[in-house]
């Protein structure tokens, strides 16, 4: 059985917002190739707005794009046209940081009590930009149009939203509540309604939540109890009809948007209890539909959007290595644990390079504080990782009932359709070509026709030891095999 694939976002801001014209033209002509749809946009309040360092607010128009430094757009006009130009989506974040005159706290990454009105303006003048009319000063030609916006970045936190907690009940029994939320709520209610009064058309996208939680007072707030404390309702989903949420109003939003990584574990970790990983993904799917129902989220919220997700093969402090030939079998099966979630609407690839440590500090991460980060497709250097192969033609093998193996593949490919094989090889023996069926049984035919961007299952009889792989046959006849994984055990 085949289908359409889930739509890829692929997000790299150091490659595709602070490099040369040129350069952003090539990676965005790489991604299109690479059978990516849609790129994911940063728009850096912090970096655009006039006077950002000054603690006073400045006196300006903030709801108009033609009001801001122009200059300061350059790298996110280029690249919103390169995008356009290689028929790709482009999907912007209006977000992190704030300038210091819209926090409470002194810089230089502003978040703390961020102005939820302010913000809102901002968000405005962005949608106003890529409204498809508008012209940049000294420019000929209007820029692109934009069609799809995400609230903030990660506001469950404390990268990029603070404070995370306060002293009150809470959940977790420890005296603190998700002070984020309610700030996050104030944000969205502000913003929303804004842009859609002047793009009532825009696909808005709230949450972009961070996978796991920590301890109160610094830690991150997990997901699910962040989702819950946006709605106002307590962990056994009554409504909280007091402090910040004694005046609450049903949150807007058109799709809900998650990170749900692991980083380096399997694909299928479920992390601690609150968090929402990929082998729980649909902990969140129920946590929407449930508040959905309860008129507490606008319906839009049951559809869930994989906004960043990738797997690091570089060590990290205190954390293990995962190999390159690990990541590219990890792609696969993420991609899988995401398609049978039947509300997500979109999958994510975090970087298409790996970005290296910078010479300075750039971060209060522990992780990473020279901003280091290498879930790419590619090294630094531009040479492809075994996982760029398998995000275009990748297999997924897993134990199934009755016997049986289900192989779930998903191409990517610059073609419209395909003829795929399934190998197998048995420990000490050569690879072959194997019958497999679909769904239900019937005819095992050894190759068979899948749409060049589309998702297929098979099933083929269970042998212990076996590995498999996925082979394409190329234009001169010849077959070409992909990446030998693992039969996966179900959880």
């Amino acid at each position: 059985m085949a289908s359409p694939g889930l739509d890829t976002v692929v997000q790299d801001d150091g490659q595709l917002l602070h490099r040369s014209p040129a350069q952003v033209q090539a990676m965005m002509a790489q991604l299109r190739f690479l059978g990516v749809d849609t790129v994911r946009l940063t728009a850096d309040w912090s970096q655009l707005a006039p006077r950002a360092h000054s603690r006073r607010t400045p006196r300006f128009r903030a709801t108009d794009p033609g009001a801001y430094p122009e200059a300061r757009w350059a790298g996110l006009d280029a690249a919103v046209r390169a995008a356009t130009g290689e028929r790709l989506r482009v999907m912007i974040d209006i977000g992190f940081w704030a300038p210091r005159w819209a926090g409470r706290a002194p810089g230089p990454r502003e978040r703390t009590h961020i102005d939820a009105r302010a913000y809102a303006r901002f968000a405005v003048a962005v949608a106003r930009r890529f409204n498809g009319r508008f012209t940049p000063g000294g420019a000929r030609q209007a820029l692109p149009e934009v069609n799809t916006f995400a609230l903030w970045n990660e506001p469950n936190h404390p990268t990029f939203l603070m404070p995370q907690w306060r002293r009150g009940g809470s959940d977790r029994g420890s005296g603190s509540q998700p002070a984020s939320a309610d700030d996050y709520r104030a944000m969205v209610q502000a913003a929303y309604p804004s842009v859609k009064r002047v793009r009532p058309r825009t696909v808005i996208l709230i949450g972009n939540t961070s996978s796991r939680g920590g301890r109160p007072p610094r830690g991150p707030v997990a997901p699910l109890a962040f989702v819950r404390a946006l709605a106002c309702v307590d962990s056994g989903y009554r409504p909280v009809r007091t402090g910040t949420c004694s005046h609450f109003a049903r949150v807007p939003g058109d799709g809900f948007a998650h990170h749900p990584y692991s980083l380096l574990g399997a694909p299928d970790s479920r992390g601690h209890h609150g968090d929402v990983l990929l082998g729980n993904l649909g902990e969140l799917e129920a946590c929407l539909s449930r508040l959905v129902r309860m008129g507490r989220l606008a319906p839009g919220l049951r559809d869930l959007y994989l906004t960043e997700l990738g797997y690091e093969t570089h060590r990290l402090p205190h954390h293990p290595r995962i190999s390159e030939a690990t990541q590219a079998r990890y792609l696969t099966w993420s991609e899988y644990l995401a398609w049978r979630v039947p509300r997500v609407r979109m999958f994510a690839q975090f970087l298409l390079r790996d970005q290296p440590a910078a010479k300075t500090v750039r971060s209060d991460s522990p992780l990473r504080p020279y901003g280091q980060f290498y879930s790419g497709l590619e090294r630094a250097d531009g040479s492809a990782k075994p996982g760029l192969w398998s995000f275009m033609a990748g297999l997924f093998a897993q134990r199934a009932p009755a016997g049986e193996v289900l192989l779930w593949g998903r191409l990517r490919l610059a073609v419209a359709s395909a003829e795929v094989a399934i190998q197998r090889r048995l420990p000490g023996q050569a690879w072959e070509t194997i019958g497999t069926t679909s769904e239900g049984g019937g005819d095992a035919p050894t190759s068979f026709v899948v749409g060049g961007h589309d998702a297929f299952e098979r099933f083929t009889g269970f042998v212990r030891g076996a590995s498999y792989r996925l082979a394409l046959r190329r234009p001169d006849g010849a077959w070409a095999a992909g990446l030998a994984v693992p039969v996966v055990e179900s959880r």
